[in-house]
């Protein structure tokens, strides 16, 4: 993120229920508290993102998720022919909810290293109740002097940051 081209980091998952919000608001404010511009868009259209932000719908105009879905609704072109010209950059695969004591979570972490190596974050967000009472309270895990979990999303801010340079994709 050195140069002064902007980058996008979309975040992914047709599961809901992952911490894709979460991480969303987390890595955010973790790139701000490092000195990076951040501009979160919320594209879901239960809206958690902006919710969390504090917007309430109560304006009566359109959600940014309602007019791409407006407007894509209204393309004609193939999907692929519209994105053939998009160079796809794979930044990192995130593993959230992770409980090291469990056999199964520390065998899909495993196959995901097996499968995927470099793409893998090294840092993993361990599941624990202090995201559910950050989401509830509307506050960010990084801002907390001693979040185990924003510790973790600060360590993912730093390969992220550390990743920008090396072209990954």
């Amino acid at each position: 993120m050195n140069n002064s081209k902007a980058k996008i980091i979309a975040v992914a998952n047709q599961k809901g229920g992952v911490a894709k919000t979460t991480s969303v608001i987390n890595i955010g404010a973790g790139l701000a508290l490092k000195g990076k511009k951040v501009l979160l868009v919320d594209t879901d259209n239960q809206s958690h993102l902006s919710r969390f932000l504090g917007y309430n719908g109560t304006d009566d105009k359109p959600t940014i998720s309602e007019l791409i879905w407006q407007t894509v609704s209204k393309v004609q072109k193939p999907v692929s022919e519209a994105t053939s010209d998009i160079k796809p950059y794979v930044l990192g695969m995130l593993v959230t909810m992770y409980n090291k004591r469990t056999n199964s979570a520390r065998a899909i972490m495993d196959a995901m290293n097996e499968s995927y190596g470099e793409y893998v974050f090294e840092t993993a967000i361990a599941f624990r109740d202090e995201v559910k009472v950050a989401t509830i309270e509307h506050k960010t895990l990084v801002a907390r002097k001693n979040s185990i979990t924003g510790q973790q999303y600060m360590a993912v801010v730093d390969e992220i940051i550390g990743k920008e340079g090396q072209g990954n994709g």
